[in-house]
């Protein structure tokens, strides 16, 4: 389904098993923290944060990552 890993945990995030749904929560801020890209699109044309909030009803706030200016 052209699924990232970042889309394949906020999918897991509505699982009905709690502890299973909120450790797939844990692993996307992991991800999204390291860099996951969550403007990907699947084959549905859904984005990470689609997913999530579909099947887990939750929302995710995201901030790009700034590179401080380097020194010379």
């Amino acid at each position: 389904h052209g699924h990232t890993p970042a889309h394949a945990a906020a999918i897991l995030t509505g699982s009905s098993n709690a502890e299973q749904a909120n450790n797939a929560f844990e692993i996307l801020q992991l991800l999204v923290e390291k860099g996951a890209d969550v403007s990907l699109r699947d084959q549905e044309g859904r984005t990470v944060k689609d997913c999530l909030q579909f099947f887990g009803n939750r929302q995710m706030e995201t901030r790009q990552k700034t590179e401080s200016p380097q020194e010379n």
